[in-house]
């Protein structure tokens, strides 16, 4: 609740400030040479309100007990995040795109059921984490460019770091000491390299407020390695003054991978199976030239 109220703080303060602009600061013109309405180099950050659903096999591949991460083990179905984006525009139809955020998040709890396939019973301490970290990077082509509309698609890469761990100890050893935990019942870690094929739609409503969206995807089923990457954003962003803007976002994120434990390029010794979804609003500021 704290993390909500410094956000949509620093939100209204920056609304608050465009009163101390000139009415005539934005039509001033850009500091590039262009008669168009889209910026040249962007930077975005800001924060993004999750809620997610996680589940994993515990056995691998696919099979034996599946967990729910939020229900089950207590990760936080919401959270703040923080994110980072950015934008270079080149040659008026090259796009360079890139992003970074952190979707890591870990618990201490109680279990209220138990899980039998694992031999735990309710009551017992777990200590579980779900650790992603996602960079992307992107080119896109604009097959349709105007003053009004900015039609684009492309390729994009992500590399995400994933770690999944649960950690149990028998009924009533709550505290946290490392030695308590009788046994280590997943601990899996890989590092994904997704190429996705990318969407991409600019509409300027007025010089100064564009509706901005972006779909990419990514599938392959190859070598004992299954993964699918869903990636969908739908932003309302007004430009204040010359350099600074706000945005309003709505964005989706689905992913599911199974391995095999094999050693292959996509998911090397990643054995089992996992699914998370997470959507929310993202809340960001922007610099611009």
């Amino acid at each position: 609740m704290k993390g909500k109220r410094v956000v949509w703080s620093l939100v209204l303060a920056c609304c608050l400030s465009c009163w101390a602009v000139p009415a005539n600061a934005y039509e001033r013109g850009r500091p590039w040479k262009s008669d168009q309405p889209w910026e040249k180099l962007s930077v975005s950050i800001g924060f993004f309100l999750t809620n997610f659903t996680s589940d994993v096999s515990l056995t691998g591949g696919g099979a034996g007990v599946v967990l729910n991460l939020e229900d089950i083990l207590g990760l936080d179905a919401t959270t703040n995040q923080f994110r980072i984006t950015g934008h270079y525009r080149a040659w008026r139809r090259h796009h360079f795109h890139f992003s970074f955020y952190d979707l890591s998040r870990n618990a201490d709890k109680i279990l209220e059921v138990s899980i039998p396939e694992e031999e735990i019973e309710a009551g017992a301490f777990a200590r579980s984490n779900l650790d992603i970290t996602m960079y992307k990077v992107g080119y896109s082509f604009s097959f349709w460019n105007d003053d009004r509309v900015d039609l684009g698609a492309g390729l994009g890469f992500y590399v995400m770091d994933l770690a999944v761990g649960l950690k149990v100890a028998a009924a009533g050893s709550v505290g946290g000491v490392e030695g308590e935990f009788a046994e280590e019942i997943l601990a899996e870690e890989t590092t994904l390299p997704l190429p996705v094929g990318m969407l991409r739609g600019n509409i300027a409503i007025t010089k100064r407020v564009f509706l901005k969206q972006t779909f990419e995807v990514f599938y392959i089923s190859l070598s004992g390695f299954e993964g699918l990457l869903l990636d969908m954003n739908l932003a309302l962003e007004g430009h204040i003054t010359r350099f600074f803007g706000l945005g309003l976002g709505f964005n989706f994120l689905r992913v599911n991978i199974e391995g095999d434990g094999g050693d292959g390029f996509l998911g090397g010794g990643w054995n089992g199976k996992l699914e998370f979804d997470y959507s929310g609003l993202h809340i960001y500021g922007k610099f611009f030239f």
